[in-house]
Formats: structure tokens, sequence, C-alpha cells
């Protein structure tokens, strides 16, 4: 990786995109058409701020060293410093002609069948990463790229990458687990649970991190009727589905059903 110095990120050589970050913006370099992910300040006390900013320079080139996750994820490609040799961010490459899932679905109105599909890419990509030991906590459609019909995931330098905690977990599982009084654990169950969470939230609009146990499999019931399960697929379909005590990718347990598909439902539990 290439050691960048930045003094001044607010030049004509560098725009500003109006892309939603809770810890960094972003910036395209008209000259290289590189993308600059640039840090906001940590509001915390300096030998904090000193620890996060470290972790964050180890798990960029950690993560820029994934040479197999290339085809799957986007990869750091140099780090950027200012002029006191402080680490404030990386740059990667920028996907001109991408859409992020979140706008691709806010734009196409009967999108069902990409959604499932989706998930279940996403499922086995999920599989994949946690092959190279990196664990995505902080999923959400606004971090999957629709590059062609191919899908990419960003953001991945907020994830656990070997023995580097992740810097960010999803709001969707904190408010889950503060709700459920669970502490947040970093591991491969995590975002197992937390895909099958959004398959609930996203495609049958259930708010899952505000319902209690009791309160979310009488939600889940109430699907049977909506959508035509039966009493057998839903007693199957558990927002925490384990196996030997690990929890399954939604991949290996989800199925497109082709006679529900006509009834706009497609998922068949076995």
């Amino acid at each position: 990786m290439e050691k960048i110095i930045i003094d001044n990120i607010n030049t004509p050589f560098f725009e500003k995109l109006n892309l939603r970050g809770r810890e960094a913006d972003l910036y395209l370099n008209k000259e290289d058409c590189k993308l600059y992910k640039i840090y906001k300040p940590l509001p915390y006390r300096k030998k904090d701020v000193i620890y996060f900013t470290n972790l964050r320079e180890k798990k960029v080139k950690a993560l820029s060293e994934k040479n197999e996750l290339a085809n799957k994820m986007v990869l750091p490609s140099d780090c950027v410093y200012n002029s006191n040799d402080e680490f404030i961010g990386y740059t990667m490459p920028y996907y001109f002609d991408a859409v992020n899932l979140e706008q691709y679905f806010q734009n196409h109105y009967d999108y069902m069948d990409i959604l499932y599909k989706s998930f279940l890419q996403i499922s086995k990509d999920y599989q994949f990463f946690h092959n190279h030991n990196v664990y995505v906590p902080d999923f959400n459609f606004r971090n999957v790229l629709l590059v062609g019909d191919q899908l990419i995931f960003c953001d991945g330098d907020s994830a656990k990458i070997g023995s580097l905690p992740a810097t960010t977990n999803s709001s969707l599982m904190i408010s889950h687990y503060h709700t459920m009084n669970k502490k947040i654990v970093e591991s491969a169950n995590l975002d197992k649970e937390l895909l099958i969470a959004s398959i609930l939230k996203d495609v049958y609009h259930l708010n899952v991190a505000m319902l209690k146990p009791e309160e979310f499999y009488k939600k889940l019931s109430s699907l049977e009727k909506r959508y035509n399960f039966t009493s057998e697929e839903l007693r199957q379909f558990h927002m925490l589905k384990e196996k030997n005590g690990n929890f399954l990718y939604p991949h290996e347990f989800l199925q497109p059903s082709p006679a529900k598909k006509k009834k706009k439902s497609f998922f068949l539990f076995r």
C-alpha cells in the first residue's frame, strides 16, 4: 500500500459524495478516479482515539492483503494520513456504474424475486468471508453494491478481520440485543443471525429489533395466514436457527418454492 498525505481534502480535486455514513465521509478524487474514505473525528478521550485510530489502520492494511476477496469485496488500496502523520482514512476503487441494493429496491416495485436471490447470494458470500476469517456484523443494503449482475460488499474495514475486532455493529442487532438484555458477541453466529433478522425485516416488514421472544413468535405466527405458510414451516423458521449449537447460514435452510412464487411467497423451509 502507498502512503498518501493530505492536508486539506476540501479542494476542487475532490468531490464529496452524498452517501450516508456514520463514521466517515466519502470523496471522489477526480484525478485518479479513486474513492477516499476519510474518517470523522472520534468523540472519545485522547487515549481511546489513539487506540481506535491504530485499530482502523491495522484493519485497513490487513484487509488490503485479502486478495482472495477481491471479487466479492471492495478492498483498500492506499492509506491516507494528514501532515502530522496521523492515519485519517484510505482509498479504494470507485465503481461508476454501481448502485447499492437499498437504492435498487427503492426504484423497483416488483423486486421480491431479486431480493430473495440477493439474500441467498449474500449468505453464500458470508460463508466465503468466514472461511477467510472476515466477519461482517454491520450488514445493510447500503453496503452491498450491484455492479452489473454481481454483488460486491463495501465498508469492509468495519468488519472483524482475524483477531482484529469489529469497529461497528448493525444498529438492527444493537437494538435487538439491547431488548433481549444480551451482550453482542462478535462471531460468525452474530452475522448469520443478522442476515436472518434482515430477511424478516425487509421481506416481511417485521420490526424484529424491538421484539421480545414471546412477541417475536406471536408475530411470526401471524405470517401463517398472510403468506399461506403451514404450521410445520413456521415451526422450522426461527430467528435463532441452530444446528449442534451453531447457526446455519440462511442459504442452508431457505429454498425458493415454485408453488408459492405465484402467491408472492418465496421461502420453503426444510
